[in-house]
């Protein structure tokens, strides 16, 4: 059986038309008696579900097609080998410097257009996922799935936040995750392992996890796909796992009096967060059942390191030995000298 080489595909991509302009492929390693299209010297993508944006490194030969790409070009890329190419990343070029080596580029995902919005807003009787998609509009973001259906009585974001950070606090207060789509877009939507509690709510949280295809995924084997690793377990419970108490009234009055702010929202012996954003009972017992959700898995960590897999995803779970893990991080590193290989970081999935 031929081994096959890993290749990556650069393509531009139009503002105007949505689609692909040029594409360029390059056969890392060499092994060609000619000059591939693209030149790829070395490409790193990194990936997460945390608040550091998707981010692409790349590194060409000064008489690759793609040299003269310039500040703010929108490029896609994809990893596989030979014909057989996974669409990974979409990054707006950030900076173009010329090094001795060639050209090196650094992009970002559009997403981190949203580090950089700011507004004073407030909604009313909206949805979680009306204010992410609303965020993303001011933005000009790309919405991609937005499963998110929790009622907000009255929400307000009062500018002195990036719209990032504001998606990322809702994604916390909701046991959602927040990453982006290989064309580009945000997606948001339950974390693997999400319960919601146990009320009608936590109820419909779990089914749309179920929907949106948030249970195991890929198998890695030890000493077969995977190179090399690193797993353990904490019996430390980490302090996020407060409980958490609305400073509306909506709970003891009813659902109408929700503009009403009780006197002592904070009960019992447990140490409790009062959030001036929740204004009901069910959005405070939304926010205590994902902060006890993220920790229990965080008590539960892992590094695995396998041979190029494009399809590897932050927020995607993988499992290792029977063990079901919610990945964090993927960085794809595609180099001359060493191949193919992606790393990911991993929590608890479950």
């Amino acid at each position: 059986m031929a081994l096959q080489r890993p290749t990556a595909t650069i393509q531009t991509v139009s503002e105007g038309s949505g689609g692909l302009v040029g594409a360029a492929t390059s056969l890392i390693g060499g092994g060609l008696p000619g000059l591939p299209a693209a030149a790829v010297t070395s490409l790193t993508v990194e990936m997460s579900v945390g608040s550091g944006h998707d981010r692409m490194d790349l590194s060409v030969a000064s008489m690759s097609s793609i040299a003269d790409t310039e500040p703010g070009t929108k490029i896609a890329i994809a990893l596989g080998y030979g014909d057989d190419n996974t669409d990974v990343l979409t990054v707006e070029i950030h900076r173009r410097e010329t090094t001795p080596q060639g050209i090196s580029f650094v992009g970002y995902s559009p997403t981190r257009r949203l580090s950089t919005t700011f507004v004073a807003r407030s909604y009313v009787r909206q949805t979680v996922g009306d204010v992410v998609s609303d965020l993303l509009g001011e933005a000009e973001v790309d919405e991609g799935e937005i499963e998110a259906g929790h009622d907000l009585p009255a929400y307000h974001i009062d500018g002195s936040r990036s719209a990032w950070d504001e998606i990322h606090m809702l994604a916390r207060r909701t046991g959602s995750q927040v990453r982006s789509t290989a064309d580009g877009a945000l997606s948001f939507g339950p974390a693997p392992g999400s319960t919601g509690g146990s009320s009608p709510l936590g109820a419909a949280v779990s089914a749309v996890a179920s929907a949106v295809g948030l249970g195991s995924g890929a198998e890695l084997r030890k000493g077969a796909t995977l190179v090399d690793w690193r797993a353990g377990q904490s019996g430390a419970t980490p302090a996020f796992a407060h409980q958490v108490a609305a400073v509306g009234a909506a709970s003891p009055l009813g659902a109408d009096r929700w503009h009403h702010i009780m006197k002592s929202p904070a009960s019992g012996p447990k140490p409790t967060i009062v959030d001036a954003a929740l204004r009901t009972g069910a959005s405070a017992d939304l926010a205590t059942a994902a902060r006890a959700d993220a920790a229990r898995r965080a008590t539960t960590t892992g590094r695995f390191r396998t041979f190029g897999d494009p399809s590897l995803r932050p927020g995607d779970t993988v499992t290792v030995e029977e063990v079901v893990y919610r990945i964090l991080e993927v960085t794809h590193r595609v180099a001359e000298s060493a191949g193919f290989i992606t790393d990911i970081v991993v929590e608890g999935g479950e």
